[in-house]
């Protein structure tokens, strides 16, 4: 018996990483759609902006208009309603202890107060994506608490953060009555925690059909059109744990291919060689459009402890395809190093490059998408779905 074929009042509400209007598609956001497709209620509680200045610098994700930034109000879409926060002030950055438990009790009060009424269910299971909200939920008595650790807690802060956000994740695992994880080695994060706390793995997915249907055959995009082939191709973030020294080795070593880079810059720099194209920020429903026009993709990654602990949903998005992937050899990915080309070293990242340039291999094309669909966010909700259950059922909420 699953949590979504019960006729039970229990809603979700998702404490995010990033705003629901952001434009790369993640994990959060595919738990979210597929939980309001499967007829479950979702109220997302967005995170606040970090400064007041990302109105300016961030009109994509913030395109409601200033009085919406700085005086949000919640809005309702098909089993889904979206709180929003006004931005942190003077900015999250700046947070000295005494600012930022202000800021923090601000926040708690705004939910508490104005929002949690507005939720139509005594029965809450949260999902909590970062231990951020931590300070700010602490008081909040769930049904069930949730912790999906997807991530290294370095990705959610910066350097003189670390030890504070260290001490919200032990303080987060310890409240929490089960705890989802994407890769494999971020289980001792939680386990060195406490040990009886139950410990999902919980890979990442893709959409496969979605890509698919709107991949296969897909005309090539207007700035890829006169580019020459091979192209060579990435799609994600431009975070500084994305390697743009291997990156502009490639170009430099395949000079008359086509690098191709689709994604925001996030805290890094874009090599400036001749053969390597920005693109920059697309939505997410036109990413396979880009990806189909790729000849192969990459998955270049800084050989780091933070990496070690990733799943990339990209790898995931480009054998939905079909495509050759070559990658650094990160552990989460091993468990399919018979689909994509691994490489130890930036050296070995050349030379699986061309060699994948040269994959023609229809049977393994054929094998690459028939592993997504195995793995795909549909069948990740189901099991998440399964484990609540279960975890309900031994608590006799179901």
């Amino acid at each position: 018996m699953t949590l979504d074929n019960l006729n039970t009042p229990f809603v979700f509400a998702v404490f995010p990483v990033v705003p629901y209007d952001y434009l790369l598609w993640g994990r959060t956001a595919a738990f979210v759609e597929h939980l309001r497709k499967r007829g479950f209620t979702v109220y997302f509680f967005d995170m606040p902006p970090a400064s007041p200045l990302l109105y300016l610098k961030d009109r994509v994700t913030y395109n409601r208009g200033l009085k919406e930034f700085l005086f949000p109000k919640p809005r309702t879409l098909d089993n889904l309603t979206i709180f929003p926060q006004p931005p942190i002030f003077p900015a999250s950055r700046f947070e000295t202890g005494v600012l930022r438990k202000f800021n923090r009790a601000k926040q708690a009060r705004r939910i508490i107060k104005n929002y949690l009424p507005s939720i139509k269910s005594e029965n809450i299971v949260a999902l909590v994506e970062t231990p951020w909200w931590f300070d700010i939920i602490k008081d909040i008595k769930f049904t069930l608490l949730c912790y999906d650790c997807s991530d290294d807690l370095r990705v959610f802060c910066k350097p003189k953060q670390y030890k504070y956000f260290t001490s919200l994740q032990k303080e987060l695992v310890n409240k929490s009555d089960l705890v989802f994880i994407s890769a494999q080695r971020l289980k001792s994060d939680i386990a060195d925690i406490r040990t009886d706390v139950p410990i999902e793995n919980l890979p990442n997915g893709v959409d496969t059909e979605m890509f698919i249907e709107k991949g296969t055959n897909a005309s090539t995009p207007a700035e890829m059109k006169e580019l020459p082939h091979p192209i060579i191709g990435f799609v994600g973030a431009f975070y500084s744990w994305i390697n743009s020294e291997l990156i502009e080795k490639t170009a430099k070593a395949f000079p008359n291919c086509s690098v191709v880079l689709v994604g925001p810059l996030e805290n890094n720099k874009i090599p400036r060689l001749p053969n390597i194209h920005f693109i920059g920020r697309k939505p997410y429903s036109i990413i396979p459009e880009y990806i189909n026009a790729f000849d192969i993709c990459i998955a270049p990654f800084r050989d780091d402890p933070l990496s070690e602990k990733v799943d990339p949903v990209k790898v995931y998005e480009y054998l939905s395809l079909g495509k050759p992937v070559v990658a650094i050899n990160l552990p989460e990915l091993g468990k399919i190093r018979h689909l994509v080309y691994l490489a130890k070293n930036d050296k070995e990242f050349i030379e699986l490059v061309n060699q994948a340039l040269h994959d023609n291999n229809q049977q393994l094309k054929l094998k690459r998408v028939e592993y997504t669909q195995q793995n795909s966010w549909e069948k990740r909700i189901t099991r998440l779905l399964e484990v609540i259950s279960y975890e309900l059922k031994k608590r006799d909420k179901l």
